[in-house]
């Protein structure tokens, strides 16, 4: 799926190379790959195409090598241009290739979640015994300590 790097080096002695696939698609990763760059420097990579531009900056590895692994949103189709610069002095090197970014398959939906189950009959909730029961003994409760406080207070404050 890689075709030939399409290269404008600035120099005639320059071995540097840039390989992008002939074509890609959208929604599927792809790989930009060099080769022939000065070993352990910083490489400039610069894309531009389908309504896209970005600059990103990758390192070589100890033999001139990268690979950058892309990928295209959709809406992101169209022809792109790629260039790959590093180095210094007559180290420096350029490289460019052009591909192509096609619609891909359409991802699948993303699944949903589970419909929630029918609310409760609208003639009313039936609670166990024993719930009822609790909740009527708390608030009797409440009720007792609410009354009780006041009683302390009234008490107190008549004093």
């Amino acid at each position: 799926m890689l075709g030939p790097a399409q290269t404008a080096p600035i120099d005639a002695a320059d071995k540097c190379r840039l390989v992008a696939p002939a074509k890609a698609q959208t929604g599927t990763p792809y790989s930009l790959r060099g080769t022939g760059f000065a070993a352990n420097t910083a490489i400039a990579i610069s894309l531009n195409g389908g309504g896209t531009k970005v600059d990103v900056s990758v390192q070589s590895d100890a033999k001139g090598r990268f690979s950058l692994l892309l990928g295209a949103a959709y809406g992101e189709q169209g022809r792109y241009t790629a260039s790959a610069q590093g180095g210094k002095g007559k180290a420096r090197c350029l490289a460019k290739a052009t591909y192509t970014v096609a619609i891909g398959p359409v991802p699948s939906p993303t699944p949903s979640l589970p419909p929630l189950p029918d609310p409760a009959p609208s003639a009313g909730v039936s609670l166990p015994p024993l719930a009822i029961a609790g909740a009527v003994a708390a608030l009797a409760w409440a009720v007792f300590v609410v009354a009780t406080l006041a009683r302390l207070r009234r008490s107190r404050s008549t004093e």
